[in-house]
């Protein structure tokens, strides 16, 4: 072989070396180019996603402290429109004139505590007296308008003695002297033959009544009003009953 020939060959040799170096280092440089490409991509979608986990764990955390401060108040609101309170007296107006009576949470706590929520809740606002015995009762607080009807909520009898003993479920023995007796103007709750069936049904005795003493829950009396309660007719209304 000439030596031109061998110096063509060693060449053409050195010449696809190069080529197949310069081919490689192309590769890797693709193929570092997508690697950092996908890593970046990854850690983008970690992020992404981490923040997107954050946001929506800050919104249930959100959403949870507004149902637990909703919650609260609405608990705290109800409580405080039931809790009863030591000589709150309610002034009844009515189409004949205006009664006020003064309740007594201290010898008859759940039944004035029943009587303040309805107040409350402006219940008694139109309703009409549906029963008048004259020298007997007044008789109101029936939705329904002939005595049959209530506010859904049954509370016990609950008869407090001066002895301090307080019967409640049924009514008390006849060694309990009753701490609030039916006096003239005795506001106490009506209820069928069962003992704790009262439940938004009242009346306001006209004329003492001493033979209901130990049956019924008195749990106020009138301060105001009783020249009022003498002249209630059946069917006169109620127009509205608030706390004074």
């Amino acid at each position: 072989m000439s030596q031109k020939k061998i110096k063509q060959e060693k060449r053409t040799t050195k010449d696809m070396e190069q080529s197949q170096g310069n081919s490689i280092s192309k590769g890797w440089i693709a193929l570092m180019v997508i690697a950092l490409a996908l890593g970046g991509i990854y850690y983008m979608d970690r992020s992404l996603l981490k923040d997107a986990k954050t946001s929506q764990s800050e919104k249930n955390n959100s959403r949870q402290k507004q149902e637990v401060t909703a919650q609260n108040m609405n608990e705290e609101a109800t409580a405080n429109q039931n809790q009863p309170v030591s000589g709150d007296s309610a002034v009844i107006e009515t189409s004949k004139g205006t009664i006020t009576v003064k309740l007594r949470p201290d010898a008859a706590p759940k039944t004035v505590q029943n009587f303040l929520g309805l107040v409350n809740k402006k219940f008694y606002d139109g309703l009409t007296f549906h029963r008048v015995e004259p020298g007997f009762v007044i008789q109101g607080g029936d939705p329904k308008g002939d005595g049959t009807g209530g506010s859904g909520v049954s509370i016990p009898l609950e008869i407090k003695c001066k002895d301090g003993t307080m019967t409640e479920g049924g009514v008390a023995p006849s060694s309990c002297e009753p701490l609030l007796k039916h006096a003239d103007g005795a506001i106490a709750m009506a209820r069928t033959n069962d003992p704790n069936s009262a439940t938004s049904q009242f009346y306001i005795t006209n004329g003492a009544q001493a033979f209901l003493d130990r049956n019924y829950a008195v749990f106020g009396y009138v301060t105001e009003g009783m020249d009022v309660v003498r002249t209630i007719q059946k069917g006169d209304i109620m127009k509205s009953v608030h706390m004074k």
